[in-house]
């Protein structure tokens, strides 16, 4: 364990056992974490963000691997954002749905859309056995910055949500999930969209996609977001778009 302080604020900085990588196979990964558990020290957050860590719950973390640095944290600069064709062809497959802001707040609606979600997408992993409870403590045990963007369809039933932070000098997408019976129109590259479009109308500066690991299917998707920086240890970068077709979620 290590502490830094900031101001009157003390972090507290841990150090994980090494677990099976959920990304890569044969690879085990490591965290470096801290927790953002009273109101001064959720000031934190956005430098913390700022240094390529990402926030779970009121938990900060950023990967600290011995093997391995595949995870990079990404962020795509908003000024100069402008969606590419098949960008636009998304967008166009859901002009149907519309999207509501609120508190980042639990309802019965939202565990059942949650639930259909894990189990059709990821029924193996941990997140699909989520109780109501946790799906709560999930949305509600932030520190002070986290939105909900939620998407409802023609009828005004739930279709998707993003849970996201909203920070002075951008926002980060933390979770989103949606009904399975859309995939085949990316609503969940469509919400990436609107939550843009609504941060750089916000004068905001980035919108922060967590992490990317180029050799992952599952987020290939975040590198057709461009222009893309990549957080290297000490600073940000430009990351060059990818060479062929990124397949949408």
């Amino acid at each position: 364990m290590t502490t830094a302080e900031d101001g009157d604020t003390t972090l507290d900085f841990y150090l994980t056992a090494e677990l099976p990588c959920p990304y890569l196979d044969g690879l085990e990964e490591r965290r470096v974490l801290t927790l953002l558990d009273t109101p001064a020290k959720s000031a934190a957050l956005p430098l913390l963000l700022q240094s390529g860590f990402r926030r779970s719950q009121n938990m900060v973390y950023r990967p600290q691997c011995r093997a391995c640095s595949a995870c990079r944290s990404v962020r795509l600069r908003l000024a100069d954002f402008t969606p590419d064709a098949g960008l636009r062809r998304i967008l166009r497959k859901n002009e149907n749905l519309h999207t509501a802001e609120s508190p980042a707040k639990s309802s019965p609606a939202l565990f059942d859309l949650f639930r259909r979600y894990q189990h059709s997408r990821h029924a193996d992993g941990e997140m699909a056995q989520m109780t109501e409870a946790d799906f709560a403590a999930m949305l509600e045990q932030h520190t002070g910055h986290a939105r909900m963007m939620t998407v409802f369809d023609t009828q005004k039933n739930p279709a998707g949500a993003m849970l996201y932070d909203d920070l002075p000098e951008g926002v980060s997408a933390v979770y989103s999930f949606f009904d399975p019976a859309l995939s085949a129109q990316s609503p969940g590259t469509w919400m990436i969209l609107q939550l843009a479009a609504q941060a750089a109308q916000a004068g905001k500066d980035y919108l922060y996609l967590g992490y990317w690991i180029a050799a992952s299917r599952k987020m290939a998707y975040k590198a057709r977001f461009q222009p893309l920086e990549v957080f290297h240890g000490s600073g940000w970068e430009d990351l060059a778009p990818p060479s062929k077709d990124i397949i949408s979620r």
